[in-house]
């Protein structure tokens, strides 16, 4: 009688079997190892091993998995990194890893430094480690953990179970579970060990090394090896400046004490910079960094072949060399190499990976974006949705860096989204995971490649992007509350409280519940404080009530009505002035600000100025349109300026042109076309125009200079019979191109006459445009390419790299540069060899024009996702530099004015507008700014070391070289008479006003070495204008104005970053790391102001006298006493990088974020406005009030005026030629400046 397998061994048997089988080996060889691995089942099942048999025919070939047609275990690892176990498939860096086993075995810390995607954790998990095992002279102990946002939990984690085990062994050193089932006393107490260490690592920073040295001190051939991977998370996840510093002196004290030890980092190249900012791991790091380069050709090779070769699959003559040439033309796509790799082993045919595969899932370049995108589209609508919240959650956005993936808790993706999660996972688009101590689960992104490489997540981050920065931002905050034990000064207040609630009413579905507990609890305080504050007035005025003191209340009362009907007005008119900013109406958001101006003027409400003034410069600083031309009733296809910049021309698809003056008057209407004008070019003298349309014409409209009008008959030179698409003027004026749905490009002379026909492409060419030189043509095609032709039609570059239809072209002013733009909703920069310079990305749907300024410096293109975006051409920071929203429908086109000054854009809102790149305050580029004591000029310093002297209006005085490089600050003296200059080139230099140059010195002198000198960080003058201080790396120096120390102390190793005399000039204040130190002109230390919990950015002394006012980037504002006593605590919901004091004393400025906030002395928000996009760094109020600057990491100074009369003045030039001549408005809004003076 037969019995049947049991379960558990058949199981078993088949796990066994195809874990051989799928790996290449025969079926009877894969029969025999799997009865083997059986054999430790005989005790419970005897025979175990015999139970599965199987017959051979000795005259057959034995089968294997490949031969029965199916698809081994895949070698390659996609977008996860090669673990330990992957070792038999990990070529292509031997050299790397022999470096890496020299110098663990040498050393006792390795930074393994490289770019994302690079290979870094790979080298060390599938080459390092496997190398070290080999070594049979040494217990090798692997170690390794992820810092993430707790790195403390996560380095006591990895510990846990070693130190577990060690103590229940006694003996070596032992660290792997195995396959061990924890049972739950062994959890319990693993949790313990694990919370202990936590505890024992942040309370000491020794405790690393003890812990290391009690683990292997009965074990002497043990060596410990710890890895840290993806050491920049410590950076950008973890956000505790004192506690970051404990952690690393844990690590480095270890580093430098414990015997048989070495520290391993993988560290992004990116992040090394961050690293080296504490000095004592900068010193460690010295000669302990491995740089992890690009892979060559014959490394890239191994890496795409041999992995292959290992189950007999070979890849067709040519894909290897197509695959290696793709990532060494860009190194950053080594990662997408591996996961091209993968997809072709699935499709792979008959054991070879083939060219059919890789061109079907895209090659190199686009196989993950379409994989992913492929995922999306399988989903329902509401999964879609539900994607996008998951993903953004996965990404910690970036601010001066490149957004980088998170580890994300349950929780923050929610519940509920949690099986979508895994199907996400299942499509290796992301990796889940569950600590089985703490039962947390996470998710992540599986590789920062697929946020680079998939537009969609783009797309995703720049509509989500400020949400997620304030929710990280938030995060932190919660944190921090929850490590003061709850304690109520940490809720929320002021306008992080309302930015909140705003966010709170927006996103609540995108919103942990850990989040929303948060945020209900600060709005419950803040109802508890309002009732309190409303009993105490209720009370007040039942005290006050009676005869005369009522009547006068009543009076009283009834003035306090009146004002606060002109204030809700004047707040009415500023709503509605915000409403229209970014709308088809923008500029008309001046109007209602022109009549809350007028409201403050005449009923002199002044002591609201600052309560009222931030929103109306709000919008000053956000309005960029200058006109608005409305008379097509169609979609406006395309605008040009004028060569000679005094006109300006419209085609529309109401089959009209429109000439205009540059103000905006309309000049004349041509008629003459059949159907839509699709584009209309100026000859280069401004003496006629050519104009195309869907009726197949090309028509040509001549200047008649005796009435300043253009013929109203055209001459019709070209009927083109096959379908016109695009049209270009030579610059001689003597050709006209035109091309064709075909893929014709045809050239004519002005009579009409067909010179040539050149067959470009073999789609429909969507633009074409001639070379400054007139010598050569550039087209774009349906077809994804351009190229680049002689006029004898030879083709001299084919350039590719666009993923969907090229829609249009330009040359750059000098002819060596083209931009290109596509439905693919990116512009490309490209030379023309037809190499790819740069490629923008931002556009959220198909880019229809570009276009270079007349300086080639700037880029402009129009989108269809409504936007026109501005981009910078040269220089290392090739990016977006500011977009205008102005449009109510597609942009099509865009032309610059000849002066550079303004743009104008054409748009399916049936309006030409008309931009300045100015704002209409006063801005400026430069990285400092001052004000004269008189408040009548202003002072910049710029990158390129000129100081630049202007009246407040902003009319230039005079500018003049001051640095060899970059001025890093600016300061009038308090007599005006002088300026003192600080720059990079680490000189001090003075200056008169006429800037003349009168003395100028070297500033701080090294450490070690006399010859070289320290970047300065700050500088002041003393009340009487005659000394100076300034600060330097390590040092205090007080100077006199010829240069001369009087005294000098050194503040060792801690960053000083402001300094200022006091009022009365007989101390100074400087901001030292997190205290605030105050000396006497001998540098005798007289008291130190302690509060900060990280480090303090600026420092502030009231007019006064009587106060110091310090901002840090532990998102405070604290003011103090002379005394040192702590008045208030002013918290924000980002770094406050910049503070100062009204020139009464009577109020507050700080920048934090992108924002400008107004304080009174009591704490309490008076107001606040959003400055930019960009942080703003430093700001001021100048010495009469009637202004304040500011200065933005992207070095923007802006000149805020709170003189009413000029924001008048400022808004009535600005909007002089829309006024005049737009026809869309009423008599009272084209009369609004009439009784104003301009």
């Amino acid at each position: 009688m037969r019995e049947p397998v049991p379960d558990k061994v058949a199981n078993q048997f088949l796990k066994y079997l195809f874990q051989e089988f799928t790996g290449g080996k025969s079926l009877y060889q894969s029969v025999n190892i799997a009865r083997k691995k059986l054999q430790g089942f005989e005790k419970d099942y005897p025979c175990a091993s015999w139970l599965p048999v199987i017959v051979q025919n000795l005259l057959e070939t034995p089968p294997t998995w490949q031969s029965l047609g199916a698809i081994s275990n895949c070698p390659y690892r996609g977008l996860a990194a090669f673990q330990e176990e992957d070792a038999p498939y990990f070529f292509g860096r031997e050299a790397v890893t022999y470096q890496l086993v020299n110098a663990v075995k040498q050393k006792p810390l390795i930074a393994v430094v490289g770019a994302s995607g690079s290979g870094k954790s790979s080298v060390v998990f599938a080459g390092l480690i496997p190398q070290l095992k080999q070594d049979r002279n040494r217990d090798w102990q692997i170690i390794s953990f992820r810092p993430g946002n707790n790195p403390f939990e996560s380095l006591a984690i990895a510990f846990s179970s070693t130190l577990a085990k060690f103590n229940s062994s006694g003996n070596d050193l032992a660290i792997e579970t195995g396959d061990r089932e924890v049972g739950l006393e062994d959890c319990h107490q693993q949790k313990l060990t694990e919370l202990e260490l936590e505890i024992d690592l942040k309370a000491s920073n020794l405790a690393l090394f003890n812990t290391i040295e009690k683990s292997i001190k009965d074990a002497p051939k043990t060596h410990l090896v710890l890895i840290a991977d993806q050491f920049e998370e410590l950076d950008t996840l973890f956000h505790h400046t004192e506690e970051r510093q404990i952690f690393l002196d844990n690590l480095l004290n270890a580093v430098d004490k414990a015997p048989n030890f070495t520290l391993i980092l993988t560290l992004r190249a990116d992040f090394y910079g961050e690293a080296l900012s504490y000095r004592r791991l900068a010193d460690a790091l010295q000669d302990a960094h491995i740089n992890l380069g690009a892979m060559n050709a014959q490394e890239l090779e191994a890496v795409t072949t041999q992995p292959a070769a290992i189950y007999n699959v070979q890849l067709e003559e040519g894909l290897t060399q197509r695959l290696v040439d793709a990532v060494l033309q860009s190194p950053n796509h080594l990662p997408l190499l591996e996961f091209t790799l993968t997809q072709l082993w699935q499709k792979q045919y008959q054991g070879y990976l083939t060219h059919q595969a890789y061109t079907e899932i895209g090659g190199v370049e686009t196989a993950l974006a379409n994989h992913a995108e492929e995922i999306y589209a399988q989903l329902n609508t509401t999964d879609k949705d539900r994607v996008q919240k998951i993903f953004i959650q996965l990404v910690q956005p970036g601010e001066a860096s490149t957004d980088i993936r998170r580890l994300a808790i349950r929780g923050e993706v929610k519940d509920e989204n949690w099986d979508l999660v895994t199907r996400l996972a299942d499509a290796r688009l992301v990796v889940t995971n569950c600590n089985q101590i703490t039962g947390i689960e996470t998710v992540e992104i599986i590789h920062e490649a697929l946020i680079k490489n998939w537009r969609r997540f783009g797309q995703w981050m720049r509509i989500d992007g400020d949400f997620r920065r304030w929710q990280e931002q938030l995060r932190v905050i919660i944190k921090q509350w929850e490590n003061s034990d709850n304690d109520v000064g940490g809720l929320l207040r002021g306008k992080p409280l309302i930015d909140a609630e705003d966010w709170l009413l927006k996103r609540s579905h995108q919103i942990s519940s850990v989040e929303e507990r948060f945020i209900n609890l600060s709005l419950e305080l803040r109802e508890k404080e309002e009732e309190v504050k409303n009993a105490a007035r209720k009370r007040t005025f039942i005290w006050l009530t009676g005869g005369l003191v009522t009547a006068l209340l009543l009076a009283g009362l009834a003035l306090f009505q009146w004002r606060q009907a002109q204030i809700n007005g004047i707040k009415s008119l500023n709503l509605s002035s915000k409403m229209l900013i970014n709308t088809d109406n923008e500029i008309k958001a001046l109007i209602p600000i022109l009549r809350s101006l007028e409201i403050l003027e005449k009923f002199n409400i002044t002591d609201k100025d600052i309560y009222l003034l931030p929103s109306i410069l709000e919008v000053f600083n956000q309005v960029r349109v200058y006109n608005s031309l409305q008379g097509h009733e169609g979609y406006v296809s395309s605008v040009r300026y004028s060569p000679d910049g005094n006109y300006l021309a419209s085609a529309s698809q109401d089959k009209t042109i429109k000439i205009w003056r540059r103000d905006g008057k309309l000049i004349q209407t041509l008629k003459g076309h059949n159907n839509n004008v699709f584009t209309v070019t100026w000859s280069s003298d401004s003496k006629f125009i050519v104009t195309a349309s869907f009726d197949n014409t090309v028509r040509l409209w001549k200047y008649n200079f005796a009435n300043g009008l253009f013929e109203n008959n055209p001459s019709m030179p070209i009927l083109e019979k096959d379908d016109l698409w695009g049209v270009a003027l030579s610059p001689d004026n003597q050709v006209i191109a035109t091309a064709t749905k075909n893929g014709l490009v045809k050239l004519w002379n002005l009579n009409g006459k067909l010179l040539k026909i050149i067959p470009a492409h073999k789609a429909k060419i969507w633009s074409l445009s001639f070379s400054p030189d007139g010598k050569t043509l550039a087209t774009a095609s349906a077809d994804r390419t351009i190229k680049i032709l002689n006029l004898d039609g030879i083709v001299l570059q084919t350039l590719q790299s666009h993923e969907d239809e090229v829609l249009n072209i330009s040359f750059s002013p000098d002819g060596k540069t083209l931009a290109s733009g596509s439905k693919d909703e990116t512009v490309k920069l490209w030379d023309l060899t037809g190499k790819l310079l740069h490629t923008f990305e931002g556009h959220t749907n198909e880019v229809l024009d570009v276009r270079f300024s007349g300086n080639g410096k700037l880029l402009a293109s129009a989108g269809a996702d409504d936007t026109v975006r501005f981009w910078n051409t040269q220089g290392e920071s090739q990016q977006e530099i500011y977009t205008f929203k102005g449009h109510g429908g597609k942009a099509s086109e865009v032309s610059f004015s000849p002066d550079g000054q303004t743009l104008a854009t054409a748009s399916a809102d049936k309006a030409v507008k008309v931009w300045r790149f100015d704002s209409i305050l006063p801005t400026f580029e430069g990285n400092s700014v001052s004000v004269s004591p008189d408040s009548k000029i202003i002072a910049t310093g710029n990158q390129q070391g000129v100081i630049t002297l202007r009246q407040k209006n902003g009319d230039l005085i005079r500018s003049f070289k001051a640095h060899e490089k970059e001025v890093v600050k600016v300061n009038f003296s308090p007599d005006g008479e002088m300026i003192v200059s600080i720059g990079k080139d680490n000189q001090i230099k003075l200056w008169n006003l006429e800037g003349k140059l009168l003395k100028s010195w070297q500033g701080h002198k090294g450490n070690n070495s006399s010859s070289v000198f320290e970047p300065i960080r700050d500088i002041s003058f003393s009340p009487d204008s005659k000394s100076l201080v300034s600060i330097g790396e390590i040092d205090v120096k007080l100077w006199d104005l010829s240069g001369n120390v009087l005294h000098n102390w050194q503040v060792d190793n801690q960053i000083m970053t402001s300094i200022n005399f006091s009022p009365d000039g007989k101390n100074v204040i400087a901001a030292v790391d997190k205290l605030i130190k105050i000396w006497n002109l001998d540098g005798k230390l007289l008291s130190t102001l302690s509060g900060h919990t990280e480090n303090i950015a600026s420092v502030s002394l009231s007019p006064d006298g009587k106060m110091i006012a310090t901002a840090g980037n532990d998102q405070t504002v604290k003011l103090w006493d002379m005394s040192g006593k702590l008045l208030i605590n002013i918290p924000h919901s980002n770094n406050v990088y910049s503070v100062g004091f009204s020139p009464d004393s009577q109020m507050l400025i700080s920048a934090s974020g992108s924002n400008i906030n107004f304080w009174g002395l009591d704490g309490k928000l008076i107001n606040s406005l959003q400055a930019g996009e960009s942080s703003i760094k430093d700001v001021s109020f100048s010495p009469d009030g009637k202004m304040f600057t500011s200065v933005d990491m992207k070095k923007n100074i802006i000149l805020w005026s709170l003189d009413i009369d000029n924001l008048q003045q400022l808004s009535c030039n600005w909007l002089h030629d829309y006024l005049a001549n737009n026809s869309t408005l009423n008599e009272d809004e084209r009369r609004i400046c009439e009784n104003m003076s301009r």
